[in-house]
């Protein structure tokens, strides 16, 4: 399986945070349990931080990179839906800091997340490109139209983590979605929906999602929605971990990450009854397609 999103984990084992300077034994930790879970690629997560703790951060992955961390998730630094990001460090990148990043780190960022709406011009999108840097629209508050044009546009063809830290359209919950909800993702007008509506229904747009579960305690969308968007995308989402070095939420439902490994997440997904060759295709397929 190929993980497109890890932020680190802990467990009585190991304890390995991307976003905190960890040492090079705790990423050798991190990649014999992925490794053991069958993560035999994954990308490092940085989410939304300062220019210096990232460029620190990514120094390290530098030093580490080989073919199982194959590379390097920026998640932020350039958002309007923040989830658990920082908001003093949300708009900190531009076309110039992240122009500087790329230079001195040739290669080794492979995927950036950022709001399409943030990207005016589409600058910021047309440099990463060019630079074989994939971009993902996420963490936003985009509208349905900016959205849609910038797929269009920029011929961008992913989102991160769909439907978590993202506008969908007003009244729409993830975690708790009920008939009338799903419903309305195939017949609500567009009009003041958002950049989920608009990735849902774009028919070349790939979906990364989570598939947690309430009994792990990471549950990011409604199971019936999971399984509504593999109805509807089929080939075209792509599962994340997105796990997390965490210890024990300070409030009840709590949410900031996965908790389980992507193993885990692909069981969750064939116990809803998705056809085990969609999930092989949305675990393995698809990223090593997309990222090669």
């Amino acid at each position: 399986m190929f993980d497109l999103q890890v932020n680190g984990f802990k467990n009585k084992d190991l304890s390995c945070n991307f976003w905190q300077q960890p040492p090079t034994y705790e990423i050798k930790l991190l990649n014999s349990f992925l490794y053991k879970e069958g993560i035999f690629s994954y990308l490092a997560t940085l989410i939304t931080d300062s220019y210096d703790s990232i460029k620190t951060n990514l120094e390290i992955l530098q030093k580490t990179q080989d073919e199982q961390l194959v590379g390097a998730h920026i998640e932020g630094g350039l958002i309007s839906k923040l989830g658990v990001h920082p908001k003093n460090f949300a708009q900190e990148f531009n076309l110039k800091k992240i122009q500087e990043l790329v230079k001195i780190f040739p290669g080794l960022i492979k995927l950036w997340t950022f709001c399409p709406s943030l990207d005016k011009n589409g600058d910021i999108t047309k440099f990463l490109q060019d630079s074989n840097i994939k971009v993902s629209y996420g963490h936003s508050n985009c509208d349905y139209e900016t959205a849609w044009n910038a797929f269009e546009n920029y011929h961008v063809d992913l989102v991160t983590h769909w439907g978590n830290a993202m506008f969908v359209y007003n009244g729409f919950k993830q975690r708790d979605t009920s008939d009338e909800m799903l419903k309305a993702l195939d017949s609500i007008d567009p009009c003041g929906a958002g950049i989920g509506l608009a990735a849902y229904r774009h028919p070349k747009v790939n979906l990364m999602a989570i598939s947690g579960s309430k009994a792990h305690g990471d549950l990011h969308l409604d199971p019936n929605l999971v399984k509504k968007l593999f109805e509807k995308k089929a080939k075209k989402i792509i599962l994340v971990s997105d796990l997390v070095h965490y210890d024990s939420p300070e409030t009840p439902n709590e949410l900031v990450g996965g908790l389980t490994s992507l193993k885990t997440h692909s069981q969750n997904a064939i116990e809803l009854g998705i056809n085990k060759e969609l999930v092989e295709h949305a675990t393995t397929t698809l990223p090593r397609q997309i990222f090669g």
